[in-house]
């Protein structure tokens, strides 16, 4: 399952993108999380909840794709679950340095190609 990128240019398809993908190249625009993970402001945003709702993907989609993404070492889990403010247990996933290498490179040929379009 992948969805259609677009050309911010001239807004033709320019290829599919996968769920891990579009994980990674979301989770690239934040910060890395602290050691106290209490200092996380919106805690939400980094759970798998969140990466369902901000990327509008199924939940199930992103606990089978984060799987493959921890064992390439792309994404990394914290060791210890937060509590939110409704008393849920969430995990946050955060980019190692690998999954940032691969954001930069994905974003280099997502933007090699749009030029490559007529």
């Amino acid at each position: 399952m992948s969805e259609i990128a677009f050309c911010q240019h001239c807004q033709r398809p320019v290829c599919g993108i996968k769920y891990g993908d579009r994980m990674i190249l979301y989770l690239d625009r934040f910060k890395s999380l602290p050691e106290d993970l209490r200092e996380v402001k919106e805690p939400m945003r980094f759970s798998a909840h969140g990466l369902s709702d901000a990327l509008g993907i199924p939940i199930a989609a992103v606990y089978r794709t984060k799987d493959g993404l921890i064992e390439m070492g792309y994404l990394d889990i914290t060791r210890n679950w937060l509590l939110t403010s409704n008393g849920k247990r969430v995990y946050l996933y955060s980019l190692t340095d690998r999954g940032r290498r691969y954001a930069a490179e994905l974003r280099t040929f997502q933007q090699r190609v749009a030029e490559a379009l007529p």
